[in-house]
């Protein structure tokens, strides 16, 4: 089985997939903003903006990196020239990976980051610091199917379950560069959710779980169903004499 990113590489002169990250927040490298945020496809970087006097802009100009891809509409465009270009497929797959139906019946499989083949749904999450335990609980949420459906293919609106679904999503994808995924955005999210009770430093797995899940994580998943049955009860005359 060959690796189909081989001959992707060769075509698209101007990105370098070897250097996209995409796990990090989506803040301009230079002002902090979490604004109008592109990615430049040739080093990886985030920078904002697409006016002359903004950091991308510049950057392109400095270092004649010419391809860039907005985080806000996942539209892409050469710089300086200010041109929207056509998307490139792979690179937003591997950004924000989407799923249907059919794809979820096709899990797990065999698929190819950029140098070997991986079990798709089986890959590592990174440890920053001592995040272990909250990796640990995600990687058994991500493997109780309802939860795992339930994050591929809906859209949750808590912030909290936004990052988890990402993070879920792309556990599964078949359209990763690497083969190992660092939790920072679903991690910001717990140590801001939890006012720090959570952070990267040691924790416990069973409070996190009962944390997460009293937040509303994957709840209705996991709720479970009540059945109520009823049995008629029919009077019966008795023969009994007084």
């Amino acid at each position: 089985m060959s690796n189909p990113f081989s001959k992707r590489r060769r075509v698209d002169g101007e990105i370098n997939r070897e250097v996209l990250d995409f796990d990090f927040a989506k803040i301009c490298s230079q002002t902090l903003s979490s604004t109008n945020v592109y990615a430049c496809l040739a080093c990886g970087k985030y920078f904002e903006g697409r006016s002359p006097s903004s950091p991308a802009y510049k950057h392109a100009v400095s270092t004649n990196h010419q391809m860039y891809m907005s985080f806000a509409t996942e539209k892409f465009y050469e710089l300086p020239q200010d041109r929207e270009v056509s998307p490139v497929q792979d690179v937003i797959d591997y950004y924000n990976p989407r799923y249907t139906p059919r794809d979820i019946d096709l899990l797990p499989r065999i698929s190819f980051d950029l140098h070997k083949k991986y079990l798709v749904g089986y890959v590592g999450l990174n440890n920053i610091k001592k995040n272990d335990y909250a990796n640990v609980v995600v990687q058994v949420l991500a493997h109780i199917e309802p939860v795992r459906n339930y994050y591929l293919l809906e859209t949750p609106t808590n912030p909290l379950n936004v990052h988890l679904g990402l993070l879920i999503r792309k556990m599964w994808s078949p359209h990763l560069f690497k083969s190992h995924i660092a939790p920072h955005e679903f991690m910001n999210s717990v140590s801001e959710e939890s006012k720090k009770r959570f952070t990267l430093e040691k924790g416990h797995p069973k409070s996190f779980l009962l944390w997460l899940l009293n937040r509303g994580g994957p709840y209705e998943c996991l709720r479970g169903k009540v059945e109520v049955t009823s049995t008629p009860i029919v009077p019966h005359e008795g023969k009994d004499k007084v």
